[in-house]
């Protein structure tokens, strides 16, 4: 948080250097989004009780519902899914499995293959998990509803834009 208060700081005292108005609004966009990711990722860090009496982070949980829509796929695939390594995989998974809340178990097609399945307290976890966010989605919802469906796809398409540029800085897709 320190580092995004010093950029901060720093895109307040260059504000002077845009000359026009559409200048100032790119730059209140990018001032927004920035506090925003930040908010969203102290949020995000937080784990959760999703129904299981124990607490998951985003990282455990997000494993469990990508396992569960994907039940025949190893750990290659889902570090492809997920967008993490192999490795960050299987240190999940070790952590999911000891919770009880996965089991693995050899691909009959492949004996060299490990596949995952949920146990029924991985399951509530998931159910648990879409409850959550059905009700972060209506909560969002009802604080837009006088926002039309057209400025929100006009919001979608700018984060897209945005995010392209992005991708390109970093090196990315």
């Amino acid at each position: 948080m320190l580092a995004a208060g010093i950029a901060h700081g720093v895109m307040m005292r260059n504000l002077g250097e845009y000359s026009g108005e559409r200048e100032r609004l790119v730059f209140e966009v990018s001032e927004q989004f920035l506090r925003l990711v930040n908010k969203f990722a102290a949020v995000h860090g937080q784990p959760r009780d999703f129904g299981i009496g124990e607490k998951l982070y985003p990282s455990e949980i997000h494993m469990l519902d990508v396992m569960g829509e994907n039940p025949d796929y190893g750990v290659t695939e889902l570090a492809g899914i997920i967008g993490v390594t192999k490795g960050a995989v299987s240190q999940t998974v070790s952590r999911l499995e000891s919770k009880k809340l996965l089991a693995k178990y050899r691909d009959p097609r492949d004996d060299r293959t490990v596949l995952f399945k949920l146990t029924e307290k991985g399951r509530i976890a998931c159910r648990g998990h879409r409850e959550f966010h059905h009700w972060l989605n209506h909560s969002i919802l009802k604080r837009i509803k006088g926002i039309t469906n057209r400025r929100i796809m006009e919001y979608l398409e700018t984060n897209r834009i945005i995010e392209e540029f992005v991708d390109e800085m970093i090196g990315g897709e």
